[in-house]
């Protein structure tokens, strides 16, 4: 069964996550959960409260569920994988300086193999350069730091 590396950390943002672990073995694909170390890690829930009478303007974040990384970061090899799926929440803002998943991350782009994220999961994608970069979908704020980073691409 060909793999998909998940790579999350702390913070990973619980729906956008566990869709896609249950959803991709549907499709035949082994999911990999890497994290910074290999360990339980805690998910987040983001949601915009029900509460009228307190309105929100953003999501508020609460506690999740809890994911077991298979293997630590520095322990993967890219050519294990057929391609990637990177999360939302708050995980990616500190892993995208991870240089293990940094290094796996550019080598799974530069082998033209498909990478999909997930809102936040965007920033992973900013931290290693990607010059073969073909297309980039997300909301605003992380696609606009896209566009200043990267000069190649569909925008």
């Amino acid at each position: 069964m060909p793999k998909i590396l998940m790579p999350i950390g702390d913070g990973t943002e619980a729906l956008d996550t566990f869709y896609a672990y249950y959803r991709l073995p549907e499709d035949g694909y082994d999911v990999v959960v890497a994290g910074p170390e290999d360990r339980l890690f805690h998910t987040v829930l983001h949601e915009i409260p029900p509460n009228p009478a307190v309105p929100w303007d953003i999501t508020e974040e609460r506690p999740g569920y809890h994911l077991q990384a298979d293997v630590a970061f520095r322990d993967l090899q890219a050519e294990e994988f057929a391609g990637a799926f990177i999360s939302g929440g708050r995980a990616p803002e500190y892993i995208r300086y991870d240089r293990d998943l940094c290094r796996v991350i550019r080598e799974i782009a530069e082998a033209g193999k498909p990478i999909a994220c997930l809102c936040h999961g965007i920033e992973e994608n900013a931290s290693p350069p990607f010059p073969n970069a073909r297309s980039t979908v997300n909301r605003a704020a992380p696609l606009t730091l896209m566009k200043m980073l990267f000069s190649t691409g569909c925008w």
